[in-house]
């Protein structure tokens, strides 16, 4: 559900990232604001909450977000994808707006620079350090993922991940792949939602 008050927020985050030309979850104060601009000190810190992106088509990367965790920045973490399936959130605000995307290289590119405000602490603890998120699901549409897909299981505080191990069973051949911390299995404790 939106919540306005979230989407004012994450307008002003896209305004900040927007102006300062690329997309910063602790945007630098833009040239011609000071650090004491409420819009800047909104946009600042709505940003932290965000995710954020510069794009052409807003629908399209909030999919990937799920999807393909956009970056290999984010595959160890899947934080968007975190963020946005989180059992926790119930209200997201969204903000949008076009401007100029430098890239590292020079190059400048007109984009859509979009906040999904998706963090808050209205919510549930316990339910959350019991969550369990799947991705892809038990009954996940497969045209949906992609062969660099990253699988995760996003656990609450209340499990123990240290020693984790996954078991995947391939179901034409009935051989089973163990994967631990030391060969290739990721454990990222940051906290999201």
């Amino acid at each position: 559900e939106e919540d306005k008050t979230m989407s004012d927020k994450a307008q002003h985050s896209a305004f900040i990232n927007a102006k300062n030309t690329n997309i910063n979850h602790y945007p630098n104060v833009p040239q011609d604001m000071s650090e004491n601009d409420p819009i800047y000190k909104i946009g600042y810190d709505a940003s932290s909450y965000s995710n954020l992106d510069a794009t052409f088509n807003f629908i399209e990367h909030t999919e990937k977000y799920i999807k393909d965790d956009l970056g290999e920045d984010n595959l160890n973490k899947v934080g968007h994808r975190a963020w946005t399936l989180s059992p926790a959130v119930e209200k997201i605000g969204i903000g949008a707006i076009d401007g100029i995307y430098i890239y590292p290289d020079g190059y400048k590119q007109t984009l859509n620079f979009q906040s999904m405000y998706v963090i808050n602490d209205d919510y549930d603890e316990q339910e959350t350090n019991d969550a369990v998120i799947a991705y892809p699901g038990e009954i996940a549409i497969s045209e949906f993922n992609s062969d660099t897909t990253p699988y995760s299981i996003l656990l609450g505080k209340n499990y123990d991940i240290d020693n984790a191990v996954v078991r995947v069973t391939d179901l034409n051949s009935n051989k089973i792949y163990e994967y631990y911390k030391s060969n290739g299995l990721n454990i990222n404790k940051d906290e999201y939602g």
